[in-house]
């Protein structure tokens, strides 16, 4: 046998292995929550196999939504006990609400240990070194009519993980999110972390990393002053007497600290380097996909000499994947956590198109990921779009790309073209345009921001500067009306206010021919408003730049 071909029969080994494995979870689900009302009607005592399993019907988030008392009557779905709601804004203005099971905990939870066994065996220095982490996260909770606690995922495992380890390791104690203020909120995570060594910076967003390094940068004397005083030096922070003890008690001399602060240079030609501070720093984990490039860009610029490593890739319904290496986007399948299928993306539009096993996959190619775990989702269908990038030892190694659906994401805001719509619908989009034939789009800077595209024929006679200011400032609100995360990112300064762009006449209508297959005629096209692609204007004309009201 030649070494191809045995090379060849050991992959379809591995393959069968994960067959088998991906078999034996869905079983030990359906027949755990055979009583509840949903396997009863589904006879999931009586299910053998993957094959039986997959007729019965797809379920999207619409359709839990419909189903009576889906969530508020958990014997509908599940066994367990659900101890909190996962809140998320998905891709609509509401946000959805995903029940948290033991069952869904200990899946999740699974995952988590596999991702930090891979990193401390890349980098054994940070198995007692120090973390800060997901410092950007307002802590927020609430409980529903039934006294449930609701939360982001983050906020929920930021509860959880500090206890799993030595408060030593943590520079920077939970407490942190009692400080609203996003600005002060940020300086006092780089005050804290600087008194000491620290080997990982980690936050899922690397947008939450590059305005850490600039609270450093703006306030970089202010932070050496407190390290020489032991105070915040800062006169807000100083003045506040609702700040936690468990802050304010940590604070501590460093007259070190205080120089490496002060020897910085922000001026842009010369980015200062997160080593320069912190030495030991050797991890920098946050997404790594091609949606966040924008802020990857600008965070290197101050972590020359720092390793990356992708976040698991995640929702609030699942985990996807796991990274286990650096400097890669994605990660192979979480396969031993739940039970997952995929649509291919030609046939993602149909209601119920037939699915693929995780061993059916093709390399270089798009699916929709489909779910079961233990939190009562069954054959759920996500929307999101991943590209499977190869095999390793028959699991697939996967990136999410987007949502399905017009949708666009540069720091986790998931706009969608329904938000867009819906912020144009108001009297001044009248009084400034001739016609609505505008587009929106990712747009890169010093801090990331959405770009409206309009052509010099579009804008009424008498629309001046001013009045486009005033009217992206209204899409500005409207956007935030509509989209709680996009409020959330541009309050918390990971995203900023929009601008209009001002092109020739057939600017608009060049980039929608840009898009368009060559096979679709232009009875078929339907343009829409928004682009997920980043940067557009590169690709036209620009006679003027607007910017909303700060």
């Amino acid at each position: 046998m030649t070494p191809a071909s045995n090379e060849h029969s050991a992959e379809n080994a591995h393959k069968r292995a994960v067959e088998d494995q991906q078999k034996t979870l869905l079983l030990s689900i359906l027949h755990a929550q055979a009583g509840c009302g949903y396997g009863q009607h589904h006879r999931f005592a009586e299910i053998t196999g993957t094959a039986e399993y997959t007729r019965l019907p797809l379920m999207t988030y619409d359709d839990v939504q419909d189903f009576d008392a889906y969530w508020s009557t958990p014997d509908n779905v599940t066994v367990d006990r659900i101890s909190a709601y996962f809140l998320t804004s998905g891709s609509s203005a509401a946000p959805k609400r995903i029940p948290v099971t033991t069952t869904l905990v200990r899946q999740k939870a699974k995952a988590f240990a596999t991702f930090w066994d891979r990193v401390y065996d890349d980098h054994p220095a940070l198995r007692q070194g120090k973390f800060i982490a997901n410092f950007g996260d307002s802590g927020h909770s609430e409980r529903d009519e039934n006294n449930v606690p609701q939360m982001s995922e983050t906020t929920f495992w930021n509860q959880r993980m500090q206890g799993f380890q030595p408060k030593d390791r943590w520079p920077i104690p939970r407490q942190l999110t009692a400080i609203t203020n996003a600005e002060h909120r940020y300086y006092a995570a780089a005050r804290l972390a600087l008194q000491g060594p620290l080997h990982c910076l980690m936050s899922l967003n690397p947008s939450t990393l590059v305005k850490f390094c600039d609270v450093i940068t703006t306030h970089h004397q202010s932070l050496a002053n407190g390290l020489r005083s032991g105070g915040w030096g800062l006169d807000a922070l100083d003045a506040d007497t609702t700040l936690p003890t468990q802050l304010t008690s940590r604070l501590t001399v460093s007259e070190d600290a205080a120089a490496r602060v002060r020897a910085l240079t922000p001026a842009s030609e010369n980015h200062w380097q997160l080593t320069d501070l912190w030495a030991e720093l050797e991890l920098i984990i946050c997404w790594q996909s091609e949606l966040v490039a924008p802020y990857l860009q600008l965070l290197r610029r101050h972590s020359a000499d720092v390793a990356f490593r992708d976040y698991i890739t995640q929702s609030s319904e699942c985990i996807m994947a796991i990274p286990v290496r650096d400097g890669q986007s994605g990660g192979l399948l979480a396969h031993e956590s739940h039970f997952f299928e995929f649509i291919p993306a030609e046939t993602q539009h149909l209601a119920q198109p037939q699915t693929l096993t995780a061993t059916q996959l093709v390399p270089k190619s798009t699916y929709e990921l489909v779910v079961t775990t233990g939190g009562g989702l069954y054959r759920y269908r996500t929307g999101d779009c991943i590209r499977v990038n190869h095999f390793e030892q028959g699991i697939p190694h996967i990136s999410f790309q987007y949502r399905f659906g017009r949708t666009s994401s540069i720091t986790g805001e998931k706009l969608t073209e329904q938000h867009v719509l819906s912020a144009l619908d108001h009297p001044r989009t009248e009084r400034v345009l001739t016609r609505r034939d505008v587009l929106v789009f990712p747009r890169t800077g010093e801090r990331p921001h959405y770009a409206v595209l309009v052509a010099k024929d579009m804008l009424k006679d008498t629309t001046s500067d001013v009045a486009l200011a005033d009217w992206v400032s209204e899409i500005h609100e409207a956007l935030g009306d509509a989209n709680g995360e996009y409020q959330d990112k541009c309050a918390s300064l990971r995203l900023g206010k929009p601008v209009v762009l001002v092109t020739d006449a057939d600017g608009i209508a060049s980039l929608h021919k840009r898009f368009r297959a060559a096979h679709v005629g232009d009875d078929q096209f339907k343009p829409g408003i928004l682009r997920r692609e980043r940067d557009l204007d590169q690709y036209v004309k620009v006679h003027s730049v607007i910017h909303a009201h700060h």
